[in-house]
């Protein structure tokens, strides 16, 4: 009976490191996608207030609106590669610690399905 019982307990605690596993890689692979979503946000919008792109701050044709949505988007970019410059701050590291929570959740969902 208690050779039972320690197998039983075994197999739990294997199912939980199982769990655990999965989380990590789960909660890995979205900080992934959430890292490449942003390099593309990033991407296009540093295209798209340069000279060629279509939120140029010095497009002339463009109404206002838009080149102020422009000027605003520059400026956010500019003050984070400034604080990138300074700080060494960068968006990654910010990410970096939702991951284990990310992980907490997801551990949480498949232990109580």
């Amino acid at each position: 009976r208690a050779r039972l019982e320690a197998e039983v307990q075994q197999r739990e605690i294997l199912r939980k490191e199982k769990i655990r596993i999965r989380a990590k890689r789960g909660a890995r692979a979205i900080m992934f996608m959430i890292t490449v979503l942003l390099l593309v946000i990033f991407g296009y919008l540093t295209y798209a207030t340069s000279e060629l792109g279509p939120l140029s701050i010095s497009a002339t044709g463009l109404p206002t609106s838009i080149r102020k949505i422009g000027l605003f988007i520059f400026c956010g970019l500019l003050v984070f590669q400034t604080l990138n410059l300074v700080t060494g701050f960068m968006p990654k590291i910010l990410l970096n610690r939702f991951e284990p929570k990310i992980a907490i959740w997801i551990e949480n969902f498949l232990t109580t399905e």
